[in-house]
């Protein structure tokens, strides 16, 4: 078995790979999934794919650094977030992702990366802390929202397609304004928005759908902007994928329950139940049902020790001291 980086000649069978290892979700991503997450980074870099390969060179195993850079207490940071990382079902067992995860980490470390993370189950955190990760928390709600004709305020829900580069900028000014703040959010450009976002909104696996509320539609403005949404249909329930509300605007302490009230009356819904990160929400928490919390782990390790600064442990260094206003959490529609 060899480890190594990813061949430029072997991406055709990398993406067969992937999709292969993959089968077993459900609903199973499709192979063009694989290739639009690749061809449509802004930020690709195929030495960032590790491959182990048998004696006949074909891949068992593999990972993937994706390269960003990260919002972490109001700085920006060099980012690594690991993901499509899969072994082959019958290679499974014979020690090769140990291989392809030690050779991800020393990666990150060659490229100067300065914190790194992942997303995974309850069952892999011993697997992953073996290699220096971290569990910290993340809290998700569940919202129940019961549908009424607003009336005022008078907003309008405009659909998004990220094909419109001045409606993008305001997006990015947005997003740059509002979300540096949070801990574990990944710093985007105009760039990020007309092809990772985009192409996160086109999958054919999911319903998606992104939208803009604003109070005066005949001029879509940073003053006019009191949200923005990027919403994933299951049946009758909403997971929130981005939500970025414009604290500017004067119905920003009510933005979330807009948002969803207009997206739900839209498609006629009497009520909706919706998945959200807490931090997403908090400022407005205390005005919405939620029916549930739960917590969830993700994964960090920081290989820039100067990052640490007041803070002792990377739990701290990510959810802050004070863990009741912790600012930790993450958009669904940057997945890696």
């Amino acid at each position: 078995m060899n480890v190594r980086e990813l061949k430029q000649e072997e991406l055709d069978a990398w993406f067969d790979h992937v999709e292969e290892c993959f089968s077993e979700k459900n609903p199973p991503p499709k192979r063009e999934y694989f290739v639009r997450h690749y061809k449509n980074d802004p930020f690709i870099d195929i030495s960032s794919i590790i491959v182990a390969v048998d004696k006949n060179d074909l891949i068992i195993s593999t990972a993937r650094i994706f390269h960003r850079d990260m919002y972490l207490n109001n700085n920006t940071v060099k980012f690594g977030g690991i993901g499509e990382v899969c072994t082959k079902k019958q290679h499974r067992g014979e020690g090769a992702s140990k291989l392809v995860l030690q050779k991800i980490v020393d990666t990150m470390r060659k490229k100067n990366v300065q914190i790194g993370s992942l997303h995974c189950g309850d069952n892999l955190i011993p697997f992953y802390s073996k290699f220096g990760f971290e569990g910290v928390n993340i809290s998700t709600c569940n919202i129940c929202v019961t549908i009424k004709d607003v009336q005022y305020p008078h907003l309008t829900l405009l659909p998004l397609t990220f094909n419109d580069s001045s409606i993008n900028r305001l997006l990015n000014d947005l997003h740059s304004k509002q979300m540096r703040e949070f801990n574990g959010v990944i710093v985007r450009d105009e760039r990020y928005w007309s092809t990772w976002i985009k192409s996160e909104l086109e999958r054919t696996d999911r319903e998606h759908s992104a939208w803009l509320l604003v109070s005066d539609s005949n001029n879509i403005c940073e003053d006019t902007i009191v949200s923005y949404s990027f919403i994933q249909k299951k049946q009758n329930d909403f997971v929130v994928k981005d939500f970025i509300p414009n604290s500017h605007h004067s119905h920003s302490k009510n933005a979330f329950y807009h948002t969803i009230n207009a997206q739900a009356r839209h498609l006629g819904l009497e009520q909706v139940n919706v998945e959200v990160f807490e931090g997403l929400i908090r400022d407005e928490a205390d005005s919405l049902n939620i029916t549930n919390r739960s917590k969830d782990k993700f994964m960090y390790q920081v290989f820039d020790q100067s990052l640490f600064g007041e803070f002792n442990n990377i739990q701290d260094l990510i959810e802050g001291v004070d863990k009741e206003t912790s600012r930790h959490t993450f958009l669904r529609a940057d997945s890696y």
